[in-house]
């Protein structure tokens, strides 16, 4: 037989995951709406914008560094013309920080 107290855990357990349950459905619906849709797609597209200036100025353009703050995060890179490589380094607001190093024309698709 169960407990009182094991009926009444497993009833607010219930509750509790009913309410996530909800929660859930309503996040989902709320990003399923044309609107959210609308305004996700914009985001996409400016970040694309921004990464697509960066890369082209990393590769194509004359200088040989940049800056850049972004939600918090600094991205840089640095053109080492002497190796042939970029350095990109991206410092997020929590501090860890991420680099990738590039070859530049050494291979092509």
């Amino acid at each position: 037989m169960l407990t009182i107290e094991q009926i009444e855990n497993q009833r607010k357990k219930e509750i509790r995951e009913k309410r996530e349950a909800d929660a859930a459905k309503a996040k989902r619906e709320a990003d399923s709406t044309t609107l959210a849709k609308f305004l996700n797609n914009v985001e996409s597209r400016i970040y694309a914008t921004i990464s697509k200036q960066l890369v082209d100025n990393m590769f194509g353009g004359s200088e040989n560094s940049g800056t850049v703050q972004l939600q918090g995060a600094t991205i840089s890179w640095i053109k080492d013309v002497s190796t042939d490589m970029i350095t990109l380094t991206v410092v997020e607001d929590t501090g860890t920080t991420t680099t990738l190093t590039v070859p530049i024309g050494t291979w092509a698709f």
